[in-house]
């Protein structure tokens, strides 16, 4: 699915904390108010086995319920009600509670507004949403201090509900869908926006802990994905947000990004790292400007360790700026080179329809007959029998580098220390940054 089409990525989005944290506790409303069953979840995790009762057993006529955003708890209408649940909502999921309530209130101020708040008959939900580690106490507490200074008789309650603890709720809720044979489109965008910017809100065991890729179930495939986004998520890197594919971002000039994948390379475990060095015709006058012999490198040094790398040569066909179609290739299939600096300067870029037989010779002149070309790119099917009237093509390659699984299960043996494998991830992404000067 598109990126954009996840109803919680905004466009014009702002990296401030108080951007971040108000759209986050907006997006958890949403699927609050839009999901019964995760909502009848959630509170049933929250307040006492009788209060969930007392809340649910029974309806009456007049019985109301709100989800509110961004309350100011000073001017809050608290006649009639009898218990509040402070919840601190972290990725803290060891937040210590247990001195909330010797908390002492900051100083006074005219405004105390809630992340959300849930109020349902006497009873109300105070939540403090935090993306990250941060104690929110004392924030929460002074929320909080409005409500019980009125006179009345209203109780406490001080709950750590971390956001490991909801993504748990979030994804039986989802997974329960699929078995009915439906789907929760708001819970499965913001579980798949939260794989990508917040994976340490997702419990996760070590690679060392985790089965061989011999395993190929969905459970072990997800353990796999989920725990290598977390290291990545530790390290100096950042991981892309694309909703169809885990990356790296980078920025050498002749590439944008790393994308790592599991996969077994002649009998044994891999972890893979694959590079599109001149991707783009932007990015090939980074490679074409320079000698090639980079290109036939086989192994690529990492601290004192050689892992082997293998090249391919990558064409890709590119229409309004979107990716079509590629072909990828070895040496074997070549009859004269054609990643050439001539042909990325004379040939790359634009090809309009009138001049596609000319390219077609090209390609012709360069690839042997039986490697059929444009077969293994469809060229027909995505060009010749459409209406397109021009593509763009650029001369790039392909680079695998080929990690042993073992490696990153000798790293990673620590549930909580992502320190030797988020190191090695830093290192690969340097030894890779070098790719074209250390031939």
């Amino acid at each position: 699915m598109n990126q954009h089409l996840n109803i919680f990525r905004y466009y014009n989005e702002s990296n401030s904390s108080e951007f971040i944290e108000n759209n986050l506790s907006r997006a958890f409303a949403i699927c609050l108010e839009s999901d019964t069953l995760f909502f009848s979840k959630y509170i049933q995790a929250i307040v006492e086995k009788d209060d969930y009762d007392y809340l649910f057993n029974h309806y009456e006529d007049g019985s109301v319920y709100q989800i509110d955003l961004q309350v100011n708890t000073n001017s809050l209408e608290v006649s009639g009600l009898k218990k509040v649940y402070a919840v601190a909502m972290t990725a803290d999921r060891n937040l210590d509670k247990g001195d909330f309530l010797s908390l002492e209130a900051s100083v006074s101020k005219e405004i105390n507004l809630t992340d959300v708040l849930i109020t349902i008959k006497d009873i109300a939900i105070v939540i403090e949403v935090k993306r990250n580690t941060f104690d929110c106490k004392q924030q929460l507490f002074d929320q909080v201090v409005p409500l019980v200074s009125s006179g009345q008789q209203i109780s406490v309650v001080p709950v750590n509900f971390s956001w490991k603890h909801t993504m748990v709720l979030m994804e039986q809720v989802a997974n329960l869908m699929q078995f009915r044979g439906g789907r929760s489109r708001m819970l499965d965008d913001f579980i798949a926006l939260a794989e990508i910017r917040y994976p340490y809100w997702f419990s996760s065991r070590p690679f060392h802990q985790l089965p061989s890729l011999a395993d190929s179930s969905q459970k072990s495939v997800h353990a796999r994905n989920l725990r290598l986004k977390q290291i990545i998520n530790h390290s100096a890197q950042k991981i892309l947000d694309y909703a169809d594919r885990m990356a790296i971002g980078i920025n050498f000039g002749w590439a944008s990004e790393i994308i790592p994948f599991f996969q077994q390379h002649r009998g044994d475990d891999y972890m893979v790292f694959t590079i599109w060095p001149g991707n783009t015709k932007s990015q090939g006058y980074h490679i074409y400007d320079k000698p090639l012999s980079w290109i036939e490198r086989k192994s690529l040094m990492i601290g004192d360790i050689s892992f082997e790398l293998d090249l391919e040569y990558h064409i890709k066909f590119c229409h309004f700026n979107r990716f079509v179609t590629s072909l990828d290739f070895g040496p074997e299939q070549l009859l004269k080179p054609l990643n050439t600096a001539k042909n990325f300067y004379d040939k790359s870029g634009k090809w309009d329809l009138k001049d596609w037989n000319e390219f077609e010779l090209l390609m012709d002149e360069h690839l042997r007959s039986e490697f059929n070309w444009r077969e293994k790119c469809g060229f027909d099917k995505h060009f010749v029998k459409t209406d397109r009237n021009y593509f763009t093509v650029s001369f790039g390659f392909m680079v695998d580098l080929y990690v042993p699984y073992k490696i990153f299960q000798q790293l990673d043996t620590d549930l909580n220390n992502y320190s030797a494998p988020s190191g090695f991830i830093d290192q690969l992404v340097d030894a890779y940054s070098h790719l074209l000067d250390r031939s």
